[in-house]
């Protein structure tokens, strides 16, 4: 997560936590900045809980690279399942919204196309319409650029669309 101080930050810091569980907090991309009399630091920061240990700092200093792909990896994983757990749930809401038998559907007196016609028309909107183009644009959120750090779900058609 980026994040910003005014104090310069440490590359990794070990917090202890209870249940003899640690904090390995890792930090990336540290920049300078001055601004209005003040110096800020932006970088990014991701966190590890993992359980404690002797010499944890020391093991984290001697492959700090691999600790940093592992919380960057272990961000990234649950940020995406956070997201997608949102989208799934959006689409549970609109599933009414597709189902066949809630279209009012009637079979047609007949079987000439015109007969048929209102059946396709109905058919058609649900299949091709805005809820169906909103759901697969929620779909297709996971293949937005800046997935899973900056999403933007689409905004849901209004009834009678």
């Amino acid at each position: 997560m980026r994040t910003e101080s005014n104090i310069r930050p440490e590359t990794a810091e070990i917090e202890i936590a209870a249940n003899r569980m640690a904090e390995v907090i890792l930090r990336e991309n540290i920049t300078e900045e001055t601004r209005e009399d003040a110096t800020m630091y932006r970088y990014d920061e991701y966190r590890l809980s993992v359980p404690y240990r002797e010499n944890l700092m020391e093991h984290v200093s001697q492959s700090l690279d691999a600790w940093v792909t592992l919380a960057r990896d272990t961000e990234y994983a649950k940020l995406a399942s956070e997201v997608r757990a949102k989208r799934d749930a959006l689409l549970a809401e609109t599933d009414k919204e597709m189902c066949l038998d809630r279209l009012g559907l009637t079979s047609p007196e007949g079987s000439t196309f015109t007969a048929w016609m209102g059946v396709l028309t109905t058919l058609a909107s649900a299949v091709l319409g805005p809820m169906a183009k909103y759901r697969q644009a929620l779909r297709d959120s996971p293949q937005q650029e800046g997935f899973p750090y900056d999403v933007t779900f689409p905004v849901p058609p209004e009834k009678g669309d």
